[in-house]
């Protein structure tokens, strides 16, 4: 028996199992992410020559006065029937006094961006960053805008 995207798979013994096929069917997962992980979102669409793949963005937990990476950018490439991270970046500029949300994804005709917004605890600000996306390690991060007191 050939499944949907070309999947075999033997069929069973009696009527009843013909209707089940007896292999598994899995969806794909992507590469683990680090623990520290607090929020991740995926999207848009990215294409290198032959190679194509969607984005990750995740946003990490940071100890206060840190000053390590605030924002995971992940390419993930769609190899045939497996995922694989194929670049990977940390970005800092994001980082104290702003606590961070989850990456929100814009999949455009010619371009992703990802918009990260942010919030200073002790004073009330926020603020939004826009992070433009492109092939495997290519990106840019805009200044901060929109910044506004409660």
């Amino acid at each position: 028996m050939v499944l949907p995207g070309g999947r075999r798979c033997r069929s069973g013994a009696t009527l009843v199992l013909l209707a089940l096929p007896l292999c598994r069917v899995t969806a794909q997962q992507p590469p683990e992410l680090p623990a520290s992980v607090a929020f991740v979102s995926s999207g848009g669409h990215w294409e290198d020559g032959a190679h194509h793949g969607y984005y990750r963005l995740g946003v990490l937990h940071a100890a206060p006065g840190t000053t390590g990476p605030r924002l995971l950018i992940e390419w993930i490439e769609e190899d045939g029937s497996h995922l694989v991270v194929r670049e990977s970046h940390g970005i800092s500029v994001l980082g104290d006094p702003w606590v961070l949300t989850a990456p929100q994804i814009t999949a455009g005709a010619h371009r992703t961006t990802a918009t990260v917004s942010g919030s200073d605890p002790s004073s009330g600000r926020q603020a939004h960053w826009t992070i433009s996306l492109g092939g495997p390690g290519r990106f840019g991060v805009s200044p901060v805008r929109s910044v506004q007191s409660k």
